[in-house]
Parts: structure tokens; sequence; C-alpha cells
């Protein structure tokens, strides 16, 4: 979950056991659209980076 430009809360859902995700954008106004799904979601288990070093 995230916030995106103009406050959009970006959401992503993922099922380990099946393998499929689901991204939904929800804009100030209430209303959720789907962006984008798909198959052979996969964990990572890299650390984030520290803040103040970019990606």
């Amino acid at each position: 979950m995230g916030l995106g430009a103009n406050n959009a809360v970006i959401e992503i859902f993922a099922s380990p056991s099946s393998g499929s995700w689901t991204i939904t954008v929800t804009g100030t106004d209430g209303i959720t659209c789907l962006v984008a799904s798909g198959q052979a979601f996969e964990a990572v288990a890299e650390a984030p980076p520290k803040p103040g070093n970019d990606a």
C-alpha cells in the first residue's frame, strides 16, 4: 500500500498460494480502479534501501 500522485491510494494484493496478483488505485473520490493483474507472483526477501539512499 502506498500514496501515489494526487493522494491516490495504491494497493497490491497477492496470493502466495495461487500466484495471482492485482494492483488497484483508489482516488480521493472513493472510486477504485483495477490497474493491472496477473500470475506468477513471487515474494522477494530483499531488504529495503536505507533512508537517504536512492534505489
